[in-house]
């Protein structure tokens, strides 16, 4: 709290100016977009406070560092300040793109200057591309899609290879755990893109999963594989179910979706939890009036997938041939 407090002197908004967040990319390549109602007076004011200058580039207004514009992977502990979501964790003052209802920042500049690029309207953007539209698709069919976190490129081609957490076990430990994986093991169809979002309607909030294929049979057969994938799959990071893990968070069962879209083929997996009423909540008695208050916080599964994706502990997704994790075990 005393970090959101402290954003309007660090960015000049406050967290709740912010209406959606994309995040996307793998450090040192990682880019934060926040949409919103921003008065962009009071954040040039807070930008130049700390020491940034406006550098515009082909007619996109850019602010850079006090070093340069090449200097946002620069981390600097000794200035941290948590109430800068630009880097700020890690006293780090990334390169900016402003505009009226949308601030874009990365540590890489080659990622601004793709940004300015499709801005200025020299190239395209990714939304033009039917994957990624067919996965916002997806990701708004149940709902508001409050954030997302995107996969692809290399990162998503690493899906295809054995496990970085197996590798590093012991010879034994591998063969165990393959062992175990190779019981009833269908390889998953490789897919084009991955993707996780925060939704939420009415009544309910949801983490949400969407895998977009090029071809229908190869998500009909994803759609048969996940289920069995997702009943007995164990995390390598807190060794528990991932049902349990879900149950632990408000979600009684997966719900699954295929969702066709701009000639793509999307899995969508969806991980609700029932939103308590306004009348619910002022039901809810607590400890010390003999009941239990139990209030699923919003975005708790959406920040469970973004974890287990930059701990690469999503095996249930994992698209790696059967001959691979077979030599692995020998």
């Amino acid at each position: 709290m005393q970090s959101s407090d402290e954003m309007p002197k660090a960015v000049g908004f406050d967290f709740f100016d912010v209406e959606q967040e994309l995040n996307y990319g793998q450090p040192p390549q990682q880019t934060l977009q926040l949409d919103g109602q921003f008065d962009l007076d009071k954040v040039r004011a807070a930008l130049t406070a700390n020491g940034f200058t406006e550098q515009d580039q082909s007619d996109v207004e850019v602010w850079c560092g006090p070093n340069g514009c090449d200097s946002g992977t620069k981390m600097n502990i000794q200035d941290r300040n948590l109430a800068n979501p630009f880097g700020g964790d890690l006293g780090r003052k990334w390169p900016m793109i402003v505009q009226a209802d949308n601030l874009i920042g990365s540590p890489d500049l080659s990622v601004i200057r793709a940004h300015i690029a499709v801005k200025s309207g020299s190239v395209k953007s990714l939304a033009d591309t039917p994957e990624y539209r067919a996965a916002v698709d997806a990701l708004t069919q149940n709902g508001v899609l409050m954030q997302a976190y995107f996969w692809d490129g290399d990162i998503l081609a690493a899906m295809n290879q054995l496990d970085p957490m197996i590798v590093t076990l012991s010879p034994e430990q591998r063969k165990k755990i393959i062992a175990t994986m190779l019981k009833d093991y269908e390889p998953l169809p490789v897919y084009k893109l991955l993707a996780f979002g925060d939704v939420a309607n009415d009544t309910q909030a949801a983490g949400e999963t969407a895998l977009v294929y090029g071809s229908e049979a190869d998500a009909k057969k994803a759609a048969e594989i996940l289920p069995k994938r997702m009943a007995v799959y164990t995390s390598l990071v807190s060794r528990r179910s991932l049902t349990e893990i879900m149950t632990d968070r408000g979600v009684t069962k997966p719900d699954f979706q295929m969702i066709e879209s701009n000639g793509q083929y999307v899995v969508l997996i969806s991980f609700a939890t029932t939103k308590p009423s306004n009348e619910d909540i002022l039901a809810m008695k607590t400890d010390e009036e003999g009941g239990s208050v139990t209030i699923i916080p919003p975005e708790l599964v959406y920040r469970f997938l973004v974890s287990s994706a930059m701990q690469r502990d999503l095996g249930w997704l994992s698209t790696t041939p059967r001959e691979v994790l077979e030599a692995a075990a020998k």
